[in-house]
C-alpha cells in the first residue's frame, strides 16, 4: 500500500529529521524499501515507504526523481491500465527505464499535468514536485481509496498517509478537533476533510490541488475531465476491471466476504 510524506516551504531541507520521523510511522505500510528526495532549491522534500506489487526491482523506487532533479513523485496506488497509457507516451516518443506503473504515473504528469490523470484507470495519492514552477500537486483518485492528508502551517505545507505520520513530524499540534468530535457522535466517523485533529484535513475525493508560497492552496476536481461512464455494458466493465486488478509481479490474494460484490 506504500506511504507518502512530504514538507514544503522555506528550507524544507533543514527539516529532513521530521521527515524521517513521518517515515517511521509509516514504516509498516511499506517494507519492502524506503527513499528520500530534496529539491535542487531545498524548498521541498519527499519520502516513501515501498510495498513493491509491479516492478518489484529499484528501478520503481520512490520518490521517482527526474534526471535534473527538479521534478519528483511520490505515489501509493495502481494504475491498472498503465500499460496501455506507456504505450501511447512511448508513440509520443517518450523512453522508458522500467517496467512499473510508477514512471508511467510520473511521465504522465511530466507531459499532461494533473488533466493527463483523466485517462488513468487508478487508485491513488499523488504528491508531485515541480521546482522550475516551485509547485506542488497533491491529488487523489475519484472514489477516494488512497488516503491523502495534509496541514498548511505559517510557513509550510506538510502531508501523509496517514494523521499519525503529520504528528510525527513534530509540526502539528497534537490538538483535538471539537467539529471532528461532534461529527464522529453524529456519524459515527469523522466526515470529511476534517480529521480528529484539529489542523490536519482529508483531501477530498476526486480532488487535486496546487500549493505555491505565491499562491497559497488552490483546489479543482480533475474527475470532470472524465468521460461519461459506458452504460448498458456492466458484465464485461465488470470482468476487465477484476482482470485489471489481478496484475502484479508477485502473489496476491482475494479475500471474499460473501456479500453482493463477493458473490459477483
Amino acid at each position: 500500500m506504500c506511504g507518502i510524506a512530504g514538507i514544503v516551504g522555506p528550507k524544507a531541507a533543514s527539516l529532513m529529521p521530521n521527515l524521517r520521523a513521518m517515515l517511521v510511522a509509516l514504516g509498516h505500510r511499506g517494507p519492502d524499501g524506503q527513499g528520500e528526495y530534496v529539491a535542487p532549491g531545498g524548498a521541498c522534500i519527499f519520502g516513501h515507504t515501498r510495498l513493491a506489487i509491479i516492478d518489484v526491482s529499484d528501478s520503481s523506487s520512490q520518490p521517482y526523481v527526474s534526471p535534473d532533479r527538479n521534478h519528483a513523485l511520490v505515489y501509493n496506488g495502481e494504475c491498472y491500465n498503465y500499460m496501455q497509457i506507456r504505450a501511447q507516451l512511448k508513440s509520443q516518443g517518450h523512453v522508458f527505464d522500467s517496467e512499473g506503473d510508477t514512471e508511467v504515473v510520473f511521465k504522465t504528469l511530466l507531459a499532461s499535468g494533473v488533466e493527463g490523470l483523466a485517462a488513468a484507470n487508478a487508485m491513488f495519492a499523488i504528491g508531485y514536485w515541480d521546482e522550475n514552477r516551485e509547485t506542488l500537486l497533491l491529488a487523489r483518485d475519484f472514489y477516494g481509496q488512497k488516503p491523502l492528508y495534509y496541514a498548511v502551517t505559517d510557513n509550510h505545507l506538510i502531508f501523509a498517509s496517514e494523521v499519525r505520520a503529520m504528528l510525527a513530524s513534530g509540526l502539528v499540534a497534537r490538538k483535538a478537533s471539537p467539529e471532528a468530535i461532534a461529527s464522529f457522535l453524529s456519524y459515527g466517523c469523522v466526515q470529511p476533510p476534517q480529521t480528529i485533529v484539529d489542523s490536519v484535513l482529508s483531501l477530498n475525493a476526486g480532488s487535486h490541488a496546487h500549493f505555491s508560497q505565491s499562491q497559497g492552496l488552490t483546489f479543482g476536481r480533475w474527475s470532470d475531465l472524465l468521460p461519461p461512464a459506458a452504460q448498458g455494458h456492466l458484465r464485461d466493465s465488470f470482468v476487465q476491471a477484476v482482470k485489471a486488478h489481478l496484475i502484479s509481479d508477485v502473489p496476491i490474494g482475494i479475500f471474499l466476504s460473501g456479500g453482493i460484490d463477493s458473490s459477483a
